[in-house]
């Protein structure tokens, strides 16, 4: 009698330990990630723009297609670096922080990037910087 039941007991357990979920939608949370995929695709656009028309950058820098490269290919080698720091400011700061320090870093990097209309790389290369610090921060965002 005693093992029977322990038998019912665990079955009434299984039976309250796995309640169907009810799922609800919020409509804040369709706007949440419609502002985190524009930050995205505002992201990506900034890291790729120079490889897109590399001929016209090449000629307006004067510099060689391996240079406009490395602006694209430095995002990929600053993973390494920032992921630690970025993973440690998720977990004690939450994701709101992390998103909202990466999307500063992208509007700071954009009007960077319009100071350098005038063929000055260096000025473009900063703004590159910020841009790679940014996204590190919407990676694991």
């Amino acid at each position: 009698t005693q093992a029977s039941s322990n038998v019912e007991a665990l079955q009434g357990d299984r039976a309250e330990l796995a309640p169907k979920p009810e799922t609800k939608l919020y409509h804040r949370r369709w706007v949440m990630l419609f502002l985190f995929s524009a930050v995205s695709a505002s992201n990506a656009f900034m890291w790729l723009q120079y490889g897109i028309i590399s001929n016209i950058f090449m000629r307006f820098y004067n510099i060689d297609s391996l240079a406009i490269d490395w602006l694209a290919m430095i995002y990929l080698l600053t993973y390494i670096p920032l992921i630690l720091p970025v993973l440690w400011l998720l977990e004690n700061r939450g994701i709101r922080d992390v998103v909202l320090v990466g999307s500063a870093f992208n509007c700071i990097g954009a009007w960077i990037k319009i100071g350098s209309a005038s063929p000055n790389l260096e000025t473009s290369k900063y703004s590159h910087l910020r841009n790679w610090f940014l996204w590190i921060f919407n990676l694991f965002a």
